[in-house]
C-alpha cells in the first residue's frame, strides 16, 4: 500500500521541512506507524492555503497531521489520535490573558482556516474576531495593535513566535479547546488506509517505539508547553 500525505512545512514541533525533507514529532510518529504497517508513505509540503487545491487535484491523498474537530469529521476520515494538543492565547510579554473569560472585551486574531475561529464563534459570540490568513499574520496583528491577542495552537505558535519575533511574546496562556492530532483522509477515499495505519500505530505503541520517539524529540524537550502523548 502506498500513500502521499501532505504536511505543513512550518508547524513545529509537529511538522517542518529541514534540508528538503519532512521532519517533526508528528512526521516521525506517522512514518514509524506506516513502516510497521507496511505502508509506503511519501510526505509532500502542503500549508494551510494550498492543501485544499492539492487534495482536489489528487496531488496528496491525505494529511499527516490534523486536529480532529466536529466540523472536520464531516469532510475527513481520521486515524486514531497519536498526540493531543490545544490552543492558547498569545500576547506581548506580561500581557497574556489567563482564561477565555478574560478576552470578553478584546479583539482576537486567528487564522480563517484553523479550528479556533469556529470554536470562538460558537463559545464566545461577543468576542471581536480578527480573521487572518495564518500564524504570522495573527502574531503580527497583535504587535501592530490591530488585535489584542492571538488565539493559536499552543505548541506551534510558541515556536513560530520566537522564530519570527524573538523576545516579543511571552509564554502563552493556559491551553483551551484541546483536540487530538491524527492522520486525515477525505471521506471519499474511504477508510481502508486509516485502518491499516491504526494497526501500525498500535504496534509502535506496544513495542516502545512510540515512547522512544517522543522521549528523544529535541523539539518537545525545548518547549515550555508540550503536546500530550496518547497511549
Amino acid at each position: 500500500m502506498t500513500v502521499v500525505l501532505g504536511y505543513d512545512p512550518d508547524f513545529q514541533p509537529f511538522t517542518c521541512e529541514l534540508e528538503g525533507a519532512a521532519r517533526g514529532l508528528a512526521i516521525e510518529l506517522v512514518r514509524a506507524a506506516c513502516g510497521r504497517a507496511g505502508i509506503d508513505v511519501t510526505f509532500v509540503p502542503a500549508d494551510l492555503s494550498h492543501r485544499p487545491g492539492q487534495l482536489a487535484r489528487g496531488e496528496i491523498q491525505g494529511l499527516a497531521c490534523m486536529a480532529v474537530t466536529p466540523a472536520r469529521v464531516m469532510e475527513f476520515g481520521f486515524s486514531l489520535p497519536y498526540l493531543t494538543t490545544g490552543a492558547a492565547l498569545f500576547a506581548p510579554s506580561g500581557d497574556v490573558p489567563r482564561s477565555l473569560g478574560d478576552i470578553a472585551r478584546l479583539s482576537v486574531a486567528t487564522p480563517t482556516t484553523g479550528p479556533v475561529l469556529a470554536f470562538l464563534r460558537a463559545n464566545l459570540p461577543d468576542v471581536v474576531l480578527v480573521p487572518v490568513d495564518g500564524y504570522r499574520e495573527a502574531l503580527d496583528a497583535v504587535l501592530k495593535n490591530t488585535a489584542d491577542v492571538a488565539a493559536l495552537n499552543a505548541e506551534a505558535a510558541r515556536w513560530l513566535a520566537e522564530k519570527w519575533f524573538p523576545g516579543r511574546f511571552g509564554r502563552p496562556g493556559p491551553r483551551f479547546m484541546e483536540a487530538g492530532l491524527a492522520v486525515a483522509r477525505p471521506l471519499a477515499l474511504g477508510r481502508g488506509f486509516l485502518g491499516v495505519f491504526d494497526a501500525g500505530l498500535d504496534a509502535i505503541r506496544t513495542d516502545g517505539t512510540y515512547s522512544a520517539i517522543v522521549r528523544d524529540s529535541s523539539c518537545v524537550a525545548a518547549l515550555d508547553t508540550s503536546p500530550q502523548v496518547v497511549e
